[in-house]
């Protein structure tokens, strides 16, 4: 029987997930969102963190609040990154991103890609003392 050893999570991103922890609260707060998916606007027990442009393309886009909706998992989050660009529910997303982000939104977030710091330790850890103040004395 082969041993697999369990993959530790490094600092950064042990980091990286408290802060999209927060990162979702704060959003919830300045949004008064109170589980309402943006997309959809449907009421879900599963909201969360949606991505215009993802993460894994453009790492220093995952706390830019212009970049990031909050949507419920199984309505709109899942469906637009598993159903590819054809499906009918996809289309529909895309064009409720337009709404709410505008024509140009892909332009916009390509130049604060280039104008954000790299998502260093030093970047994790300012925001996370940024976002744990605010959430304190706004909550």
């Amino acid at each position: 029987m082969k041993v697999r050893r369990i993959k530790r999570r490094s600092e950064k991103k042990i980091l990286r997930d408290e802060v999209g922890k927060l990162h979702f609260q704060y959003l919830k707060l300045i949004r008064n969102n109170n589980g309402v998916c943006e997309i959809c606007r449907k009421p879900t027990q599963q909201l969360g963190r949606f991505h215009i442009l993802r993460v894994g393309a453009y790492p220093k886009l995952e706390f830019v609040d212009f970049n990031v909706l909050l949507t419920g998992w199984f309505c709109c989050h899942y469906p637009h990154h598993h159903f590819g660009g054809n499906d009918d529910k996809v289309q529909h997303i895309n064009k409720r991103i337009i709404e709410l982000r505008g024509e140009d939104y892909k332009d916009k977030l390509m130049v604060k890609d280039k104008c954000m710091p790299k998502v260093d330790m030093f970047y994790l850890n300012n925001m996370k003392l940024y976002l744990e103040e605010y959430l304190k004395s706004n909550s």
